[in-house]
């Protein structure tokens, strides 16, 4: 690929580069190029505000900035390498085709990192640090309890930018060579008609999932949907399988993690190369320790072989590792984990909530908005709708 090569001859071996703009082929393109000469990758969408992408883009000195879509380029981005004699180099899917046998041409792809942000356990935003050993044993796990296949048509409205977006709507697919129809964001009409036609598996969050399930088409291609980011309602699954006819099940995972439990009907099993155990609930403030064990309620702790490395939220910070307690990471869910191996999740241990999928800390929410002249008090809280759906109030 040419990106890769010229990323090559302008750039430190250990280069931060931001990966800037909407999902879709280009940004495949420039992923693939970046990964493939072993570079440390920072994505971030459209949805990100100019304020956090300022900061993201200092607190990692970023090298170099591919672009995906010219029209929305970061255009006064400062940048350590000017690419293509601009701040920026733009990658054009329709002129840059995927060569998945050629990913790791330089072979430097087992050197490869990726940056991406998460909700942190501690109730602050982090950066998680993903190696290459990490994503490829994802990777792995989802082609298999996904049953992936060449053959298949995966539609991803996922933002590639977030953990779930990456890992289902990139690098499992690109593993089983299957095909991936991308639509920024699940708009009910062109969702609908693309599960309709052709797509035969279904990543999405629970409100897109009861949304489709108003509209239905039975005897469509689709052979499989699930859900992650919030549990799916029994209610909202049932729902979407009578609809359309196909298997629907639920995914719990986490940024730092990986995929941690899977399964169709409510029975969610933990997969393999991960181990579930619950942390008892105590009053640390106050000294106490919490003690796990392999069943019963409490915290979940997890182990797996694809773990990240630690959070990194500078370039130049020291990997830190999270809490961790018995050598598992501190998910700070609640839930249960049944003496034959299901896993139940019943709530959050701190303050986030989730909406559309995605984890808000009020903290954080009210911090900014205090930045108003106007604001002297603020309390942001969930407003939960229905079942699926929940407003920031």
């Amino acid at each position: 690929m040419a990106l890769a090569g010229r990323l090559d001859d302008l750039l430190p071996e250990d280069a931060v580069v931001m990966l800037h703009g909407p999902g879709g082929g280009a940004y495949w393109s420039g992923l693939l190029a970046i990964f493939g000469t072993g570079r440390r990758l920072l994505p971030v969408g459209l949805e990100t505000s100019a304020r956090d992408r300022a900061k993201l883009h200092a607190a990692h000195r970023v090298d170099a900035i591919v672009e995906t879509d010219p029209g929305a380029a970061w255009v006064d981005a400062s940048v350590e390498v000017d690419l293509h004699d601009q701040r920026h180099l733009h990658v054009d899917a329709a002129s840059t085709p995927l060569d998945s046998g050629g990913i790791d041409r330089l072979g430097r792809g087992g050197t490869a990192s990726l940056l991406l942000r998460s909700s942190g356990t501690t109730g602050r935003p982090s950066v998680a640090l993903r190696t290459a050993a990490a994503l490829d044993r994802v990777s792995r796990t989802l082609v298999d309890i996904l049953e992936l296949r060449d053959e298949d048509e995966i539609l991803a409205t996922l933002p590639m930018q977030h953990a779930y977006g990456i890992e289902h709507g990139v690098f499992a697919p690109m593993r089983a060579g299957a095909m991936v129809r991308h639509q920024a964001g699940f708009d009910l009409g062109p969702g609908v008609e693309a599960l309709g036609n052709g797509v035969t598996v279904f990543p999405g969050v629970p409100v897109t999932l009861e949304a489709a399930a108003r509209v239905g088409r039975r005897g469509s291609a689709l052979r499989l949907a699930y859900s992650a980011g919030s549990s799916l309602p029994a209610s909202v699954r049932e729902g979407f399988e009578a609809a359309w006819g196909c298997p629907t099940g639920n995914l719990y995972g986490a940024t730092e993690l990986g995929t941690i439990t899977f399964g169709l009907g409510g029975d969610d099993r933990v997969v393999d190369g991960v181990s579930v155990r619950v942390a008892s609930v105590v009053d640390e403030d106050a000294g106490e320790t919490p003690v796990t064990s392999d069943t019963g309620s409490g915290e979940l702790v997890v182990r797996s072989d694809a773990m990240f490395a630690g959070y990194q939220d500078t370039r130049d910070a020291r990997v830190e590792p999270g809490r961790r307690i018995d050598g598992h990471f501190r998910t700070g869910d609640l839930g249960t984990v049944h003496e034959h191996g299901r896993v139940e999740i019943t709530g959050r241990a701190k303050i986030q909530f989730d909406v559309g999928g995605l984890k808000v800390n009020p903290a954080e929410v009210e911090s900014i908005l205090m930045e108003h002249p106007a604001i002297r008090e603020i309390a942001v809280v969930p407003l939960p709708l229905t079942e699926t759906v929940t407003r920031v109030r």
